[in-house]
């Protein structure tokens, strides 16, 4: 069931990821891998998962969210990322059974796959093909724009499903054993 499939990796993700830091030394790895492959002259395309919205709240719920947001930064200064985080048509479907295009929050079906591909190397036969919100090229003269659409369009989104938020909210608490004061 795809509701229980949520709940359960949500809970997997505040039990072992309710603090996050940014480690220059896998900073430094990503940097070496860029410059391995731009040194055999190979093409690196990188992209930022479209997990779904209830994951990037689970992120904000934690307060990793402006560490979230350096990170990116930090990856983009490095290389051209694609970003497919965030809150689009796609990764704010209704959670609910039988979703068109989730498994669970980070497990997206292939019609999402398909998509993030096309967008990445301009093979959609049409504009209409895929959503016009969905992934975004970011370098470090667009990057802090996009993030604060991203912050747009989470408030936006929280306000269209305080429900979820309260049920995210409550997955973590039973995770950490917490309420919220």
């Amino acid at each position: 069931d795809t509701l229980w499939r949520f709940k359960h990796d949500l809970r997997i993700f505040f039990s072992r990821h309710n603090q996050f830091a940014l480690s220059p030394n896998t900073l430094q790895d990503f940097a070496q891998i860029v410059q391995m492959c731009e040194d055999a002259g190979l093409e690196l395309t990188v992209f930022i998962s479209p997990s779904h919205a209830v994951q990037w709240e689970a992120v904000a719920q934690t307060g990793s969210w402006k560490l979230f947001e350096q990170w990116k930064r930090e990856l983009v200064a490095i290389t051209p990322i694609w970003d497919f985080s965030g809150y689009s048509t796609v990764t704010t479907e209704t959670v609910r059974s039988g979703m068109t295009y989730y498994r669970d929050n980070s497990h997206y079906r292939p019609i999402v796959g398909d998509w993030v591909l096309k967008r990445m190397f301009g093979t959609a036969l049409t504009q209409a093909e895929i959503p016009e919100d969905f992934g975004v090229l970011l370098t470090p003269d667009t990057v802090d724009t996009h993030l604060a659409n991203i912050r747009q369009d989470r408030q936006a989104w929280r306000r269209r499903n305080e429900s979820i938020l309260t049920w995210v909210q409550d997955i973590k608490e039973g995770a950490l054993g917490t309420q919220s004061t």
